[in-house]
């Protein structure tokens, strides 16, 4: 995995393509609309099972209590968990990065130019990572902890939309393809011919 801090020499100034997920319209409600998608069929799939995410929680009001703000805690927690999970690829990639939030985005951006191979690792690192994370939770919890690890890994899903929309992008991009992510908006630099 690698980056550059400039354009290599025979690589084309002029983007081939790019993914503004603040100002491209079309853009924003393909990934808003993919991660409500993802949102649904995670709160369906307990009822695939036969089950209810209500069914995990004990009588006591009390402790009904403390376990949601314990989930609503812990979702504050891996929206920043996610964006380090991207900055630290990066930085195993050689990149500096930077982080910050934009409209209805956290983010970790670089002005670095990444390959295709090391640009995929990067958006998919938090869903994979945090998806082990979270599986390896609920089967270790108490079983009252059970809705607050399915929404974490709820989120972890849905909340992934973007790095889904940006990895589709770019493995049908040419392997020579290189990506700078900027945090919010990624851009698609080829080869000249």
């Amino acid at each position: 995995m690698k980056s550059y801090a400039a354009l290599p020499q025979g690589y084309c100034h002029t983007p081939a393509a790019a993914i503004d997920l603040v100002h491209n319209k079309k853009q924003f409600w393909i990934v808003n609309g993919l991660s409500v998608v993802l949102c649904v069929i995670m709160l369906v799939l307990p009822a695939l099972w036969g089950r209810s995410l209500r069914d995990f929680v004990g009588e006591d009001p009390l402790s009904a209590l403390l376990l949601w703000l314990g989930a609503l805690a812990g979702i504050f927690a891996y929206i920043a968990l996610h964006e380090l999970t991207h900055g630290a690829v990066m930085k195993a990639c050689g990149a500096s990065v930077r982080y910050g939030y934009k409209v209805a985005y956290a983010y970790a951006g670089s002005d670095a130019y990444f390959t295709r191979s090391a640009y995929i690792v990067i958006a998919l690192a938090p869903v994979v990572v945090w998806g082990i994370v979270f599986a390896v939770l609920a089967a270790c919890l108490p079983r009252e902890w059970f809705p607050a690890v399915w929404l974490w890994q709820l989120v972890n899903i849905s909340g992934a939309a973007g790095d889904f929309y940006c990895t589709c992008r770019i493995l049908r991009a040419p392997r020579d393809t290189l990506v700078q992510d900027t945090g919010t908006a990624m851009t698609f630099y080829r080869k000249t011919n």
